[in-house]
């Protein structure tokens, strides 16, 4: 596996346009798109989406907070899955852009959401905007004191990570 780093001359938009190429061939096509809150990736996935016109912009957890909202509490954990593969469906072309990725990260959903995202990605190419860290490997989800944190490994990832925007970088293994 080898680490390439991006230009730093390269904007974030032209750094995810190359990441989106970049998986075009993988077994698995999920680009992460990292960010803290406020770094930009709602705009950056909106441009995505304007330049790329086979590219769609999709809002998660609307979309699966509607697709969940009649189920009863106790079967939701049993639901969400299928109903968050039906929310990113395959598709002819393009990729979907997934932002407002938190609902899937819920503790009453339990969801497997990184895997989730994996499987879903071995059928449609996706960029998931995940709000928070990627340090180690890993995407971390909060801080070690708050109640809803995570991390999660990565295996070969490909990411665009924004928290740092003057080292921002892409990274493929």
């Amino acid at each position: 596996m080898t680490s390439t780093a991006t230009s730093p001359a390269l904007s974030p938009l032209e750094q995810l346009q190359g990441a989106l190429d970049g998986i075009a061939t993988l077994r698995t096509r999920v680009v992460w798109l990292v960010g803290r809150p406020g770094t930009g990736k709602t705009k950056l996935l909106q441009d995505l989406a304007r330049s790329r016109p086979d590219c769609e912009y999709v809002n998660v957890s609307l979309q699966l907070a509607k697709a969940l909202v009649d189920r009863p509490p106790a079967s939701r954990p049993f639901d969400a899955p299928a109903s968050l593969s039906a929310v990113l469906p395959a598709r002819a072309t393009g990729a979907w852009l997934a932002d407002n990725t938190e609902l899937p990260l819920s503790r009453e959903l339990q969801l497997a959401v990184v895997e989730r995202f994996k499987a879903i990605g071995q059928h449609v190419p996706l960029v998931v905007a995940w709000c928070g860290d990627h340090r180690n490997n890993k995407l971390v989800y909060g801080t070690p004191e708050h109640p809803d944190y995570r991390e999660f490994v990565l295996d070969s990832p490909l990411v665009v990570d924004l928290n740092n925007t003057q080292n921002a970088n892409t990274q493929g293994h």
